[in-house]
């Protein structure tokens, strides 16, 4: 760990070596009224780029009295807009209610129920849009053509931005995503969680923001249903729709541990053809990360396999920098085959490489983990390329507690410097449903911050659609919202971090610069050297379409994330000095900015830069600069180009423009 982190987070740990009762409590649950629904899982997002973050939350009601005109199992799916002072205004599309301008009533958003909601930037025109996985329930159906896929769906929502007052309506086909994805093995397991799992992050970088998802796939073959356990990549087509990729390459045949589900076998040669998919599971994760530091996204799952020797699984998929991927062995690695699993990525000792979380079930109830697992594994890759983990387990001491069926946040909430932990929901070896708030220490090890002193209620645990992070209360600060079911009461409960002070926005990068040449848009920049730690994000506006190719949505002034999820996307180096990143991109005239974003997701302003496709590169430039057939616009030999402006270049048969 760099110096200038070290010091912060001892300085902050001595201060914090007295009870944490002797200074204020750590949250402070906010007012309502928040209408309560159980079976589906909150969203945190600005989504009508105002700078506050917004909350949307679903499912179905249960109760006798109410004030917004439900009825027990109703379904419904609310919109809490943040007005920035405190409060929210409440938008609510109860059943299929249809306004007058034929849109659901919260904002154009329906009601969604066992779902999984995130908010993504699909189609780069810098508003948020909605994507929910979920199934049907009393009554309601989002499909005219009846229950499609045994009514489990994928819907996908376009923000029409300002000039539709940020209303949502569907996406053609739902943008050809997969439908029938849920698990659907007991509607107890994760406690009445939606049971897929979404990763979004741009693999091929193209810039447009593609998916993972994980979960129980059905579809329709005749009149039968069928399903299966399922993983898979969905890329943006850049066109407003999404197509599976197959380019997984396994670990050969005969040398495959877990060949199930990832062969064709002729049944007369043996002959096994690769079918270029990702390990079908369930009841776990999956998310993007770059775990190698060579600057492409790979892939890690965890779940539930079938087969030979089926359990509990980990896979990780290496992204070859060509569209493909190729199946790592992950036991070979040292990662702990998990199931009943969450997946976090973070730089936990801020030395520029992300590191894996696991919470979940061990393969066989190990109890090398106590039955439960909460592990961190270190990456210690010191090349590019390179993939190798240190284990640091709660049985060995690193501070958290086992737990499987939960929702992890990985953020520094208390302005540190330094990652902490929240299990939404988990369930422990010995124990029931219970939020868990974990403090990293200096040393690398993490402190629980009890009930009596994280100021969350012992009876809020968050297990019926388990936690969700954003800002809602500050600039600064990370605050959290979850559903839950207890003692039949049905809630949404929303919580205000109190801890604003030491939240400092980074030092801005220096020295970017941007070029396009060979299809290919080059940023470049120098990050901080002090600090490891410091994540970056970066955008580039096409200046003539407004299209935005972001990694994670932002103010494009201010800096400020739009969402704080799969922050693990954000760019890394062991070696900040010199960073870069491509893309491709069509050409055009763009604007380029890159912000550096610290581990509580406080980002400092965009440092811009421009860079204009010319047809040619840098360098050819240069040397048509020297060339003598070069002329202006108006057909004048000039002989050489000046300081600025448009020229037209001949050399032999190509013909060329520069712009200075």
């Amino acid at each position: 760990m760099k110096q200038f982190t070290f010091q912060k987070a001892l300085a902050i740990a001595i201060s914090l070596s007295a009870p944490l009762g002797a200074q204020a409590q750590f949250f402070q649950k906010a007012d309502g009224p928040f209408q309560g629904l159980h079976r589906g899982t909150p969203a945190i997002a600005d989504i009508n780029n105002d700078g506050w973050m917004d909350i949307y939350y679903a499912g179905e009601y249960y109760g006798d009295d109410t004030d917004w005109g439900l009825t027990s199992w109703d379904p419904a799916g609310i919109l809490l807009v943040n007005k920035g002072d405190g409060t929210f205004t409440t938008h609510i599309t109860k059943n299929s209610e249809i306004n007058n301008d034929g849109k659901f009533s919260a904002f154009g958003l329906p009601p969604t129920i066992w779902n999984m909601t995130r908010f993504i930037d699909f189609d780069n025109d810098g508003c948020l849009d909605f994507i929910s996985t979920g199934r049907t329930g009393d009554g309601w159906n989002p499909f005219d053509a009846g229950s499609l896929y045994e009514g489990k769906y994928t819907l996908l929502f376009k923000n029409g931005g300002a000039a539709a007052d940020y209303q949502f309506t569907m996406a053609g086909d739902n943008g050809g995503l997969p439908q029938g994805i849920q698990n659907e093995f007991g509607e107890t397991w994760m406690g009445g969680m939606n049971k897929s799992s979404i990763s979004f992050g741009d693999y091929n970088r193209d810039g447009f923001i593609d998916m993972v998802i994980q979960g129980y796939r059905n579809w329709k073959e005749g009149d039968e249903t069928k399903g299966a356990r399922y993983v898979g990549l969905w890329k943006n087509n850049g066109d407003g729709t999404f197509a599976e990729q197959k380019v997984f390459a396994p670990i050969p045949y005969s040398e495959n541990k877990h060949p199930d589900g990832l062969f064709d076998v002729d049944e007369e040669t043996f002959e096994a053809t690769p079918l270029m998919v990702m390990k079908p599971m369930t009841h776990g994760a999956v998310m993007f990360g770059d775990l190698n530091n060579d600057g492409w996204l790979d892939i890690v799952s965890t779940g539930w396999i079938d087969g030979t020797d089926g359990g509990a699984a980990t896979y990780l998929y290496k992204n070859n920098g060509d569209g493909t991927f190729a199946e790592v062995d992950a036991q070979e690695l040292g990662l702990t085959r998990v199931q009943e699993s969450d997946i976090a990525m973070a730089d936990f000792d801020n030395d520029g490489r992300l590191d894996l979380l696991f919470s979940g079930t061990p393969y066989g109830g190990d109890e090398t983990y106590g039955g439960k697992v909460a592990a961190i594994f270190y990456n210690r890759g010191e090349e590019t390329g390179e993939f190798k983990f240190e284990a640091s387990t709660a049985q060995a001491g690193n501070g958290l507690e086992g737990a499987s069926e939960t929702h992890l946040a990985v953020i520094d909430f208390d302005h540190d410097g330094l990652n902490d932990v929240m299990q939404f929901g988990g369930y422990t070896y010995n124990s029931a449903w219970h939020n868990r708030l974990f403090l990293q220490n200096a040393d690398g090890t993490f402190k629980k911050v009890e009930d009596s002193e994280n100021g969350l209620a012992p009876s809020d645990q968050f297990n019926q659609g388990g936690g969700c992070i954003g800002r809602l209360f500050s600039a600064t600060s990370v605050d959290m919202a979850g559903v839950q079911d207890r003692d039949n009461q049905r809630r949404l409960d929303v919580y205000k971090n109190l801890n604003d002070e030491d939240a400092e926005a980074p030092e801005m990068p220096t020295g970017v610069k941007a070029e396009y040449s060979g299809g290919k848009l080059v940023i470049t920049w120098a990050g901080n050297e002090s600090n490891t730690g410091t994540a970056y994000n970066v955008y580039a506006k096409n200046k003539a379409t407004g299209a935005i190719a972001a990694i994670i949505p932002a103010d494009t002034e201010t800096g400020a994330l739009r969402v704080i999820q799969d922050l693990q996307i954000l760019l890394r180096s062991a070696e900040p000095a010199a960073m870069k990143y491509e893309m491709t991109l069509p050409e055009g005239s763009y604007e380029v900015g890159v912000a550096a974003v610290n581990p509580d997701a406080v980002s400092s302003r965009f440092a811009k830069a421009e860079a204009v496709s010319t047809g040619i590169s840098e360098r050819e430039a240069e040397a048509a600069v020297a060339a003598k057939a070069i002329y202006t616009l108006s057909g004048i030999t000039t002989g050489t180009a000046g300081k600025h402006g448009l020229y037209i270049v001949k050399e032999g048969n190509k013909i060329s423009k520069i712009i200075k």
